[in-house]
């Protein structure tokens, strides 16, 4: 946040801990917050079109029990609300924040707390910048490469 030229008092999220450097994850998994009965606000359309395009990957939905009307793809868990976060973070490389608008969204920090790697609509050090669909593709096609070529995605802790 100092990045950003802000300089303020700091506050805890309820899920932050204090941890070591976090392990490499050897798997891809992508997290996203949905809010229940703000689906197409928070961006369900686009982690879809996402779960169509990579029926290969698991995607955890936290906050929403579905999405009204739609018929999910399996590869989309949505869990409406959990006191799990910590564990969620520690399990999936990549989170996603795709609404159609957002401020400085207390998921992106606790994410990028945890390790994930982080696909944001708004522009923010050590996050992908990603304001269309083609971008998170991207992201997450490099990730693949990573994970073949590797065994494993380094956890995001620039």
């Amino acid at each position: 946040v100092k990045e950003m030229g802000i300089d303020g008092p700091f506050f805890n999220f309820q899920s932050f801990e204090v941890v070591s450097i976090p392990a490499p994850f050897n798997d891809l998994k992508i997290l996203t917050r949905i809010g229940k009965g703000r689906e197409p606000f928070y961006g369900m359309d686009k982690i879809i079109a996402l779960a169509n395009h990579f029926p290969e990957i698991v995607f955890t939905a936290v906050g929403t029990d579905g999405y009204p009307g739609h018929i999910l793809p399996l590869n989309i868990n949505c869990i409406e609300w959990t006191d799990q976060m910590p564990e969620l973070y520690q399990s999936h490389a990549l989170a996603l924040r795709l609404p159609d608008h957002d401020g400085l969204s207390p998921f992106v920090l606790e994410a990028m707390s945890f390790g994930n790697h982080v696909c944001y609509i708004n522009e923010l050090p050590n996050t992908f910048h990603t304001t269309e669909i083609s971008d998170v593709i991207r992201v997450i096609e490099d990730f693949q490469v990573q994970l073949k070529t590797t065994g494993e995605i380094k956890p995001n802790i620039s």
